[in-house]
């Protein structure tokens, strides 16, 4: 099982770019039945992950939409609306700029020691309110990167893809069943430096780099998992120089 990749139709960047102006048009990802030799690879391709839903996500909007990139975004459903992190109208206002929205739970606990009932309450529950809202839910991540065959078999029930926090950068083509284990690299461990050097290996050999943040502040502070404003617009920047491909959990498409 092999990911394709291909780039949208004239007509449907023209939809895009009239629809969100500042975002790196779309590569669509289709799960298929090929041989290794009819794949070809795309360009390298970036995804932004920001776990729990915190208000200075905001900040890091300006950051991406700077240089034509868009995020995800994994929210805490039970968090939305409380002091520090994202409204309702927040969310919208993201969703309408080509950001994701994306599952982290109702209440991120660790799923690892909930019974089968509460696992499908945390996960079915989180995905059922945010579409209320008007969201379409595609993506989850797992609470403190925690997760096991019971959780990612549920996971599977109710989304096309589910991230950990697992270190590294993910080989293409993907099989299906890679789609439930992504790899991230959290930038919260590491120096700006070193995701550049990542991100060069990344380039090396056309493959997803999925970047995980938390909060965006003045000053990198690693027990508050913050991440300053300048060593994001540095990685950005870095990012767009060498051409990445932005793109989003909702636009892999998955025949399951």
């Amino acid at each position: 099982m092999f990911l394709l990749y291909l780039l949208p139709s004239s007509s449907s960047l023209g939809h895009l770019f009239l629809r969100a102006p500042l975002i790196v048009a779309p590569i669509l990802i289709a799960v298929l039945l090929l041989s290794p030799t009819t794949v070809k690879k795309p360009e390298a391709i970036v995804t932004f992950c920001f776990d729990d839903g915190y208000k200075s996500v905001m900040e890091a909007n300006g950051i991406l939409q700077k240089y034509g990139y868009a995020g995800t975004v994994f929210v805490i459903t039970s968090k939305i609306g409380e002091n520090g992190y994202l409204s309702l109208e927040d969310l919208k206002k993201l969703s309408q700029g080509g950001w994701e929205i994306g599952s982290h739970t109702l209440n991120h606990l660790d799923l690892t020691k909930l019974s089968a009932e509460d696992l499908k309450t945390e996960l079915q529950g989180s995905k059922q309110w945010l579409e209320k809202q008007g969201f379409k839910i595609y993506s989850f991540a797992y609470p403190y990167g925690e997760y096991n065959k019971e959780i990612t078999k549920i996971a599977k029930k109710y989304y096309s893809v589910a991230r950990t926090v697992n270190y590294g950068i993910n080989s293409l083509p993907l099989s299906k069943n890679q789609l439930y284990t992504l790899k991230s690299v959290d930038v919260n461990e590491y120096s700006v430096e070193e995701v550049k050097k990542l991100i060069d290996q990344a380039i090396i050999k056309k493959d997803w780099l999925i970047l995980t943040f938390h909060k965006i502040g003045q000053n990198k502070d690693q027990k508050t998992y913050t991440w300053s404003k300048n060593d994001l617009e540095a990685i950005t920047r870095y990012l767009q120089e060498l051409k990445f491909k932005g793109i989003n959990f909702q636009e892999i498409e998955s025949n399951k």
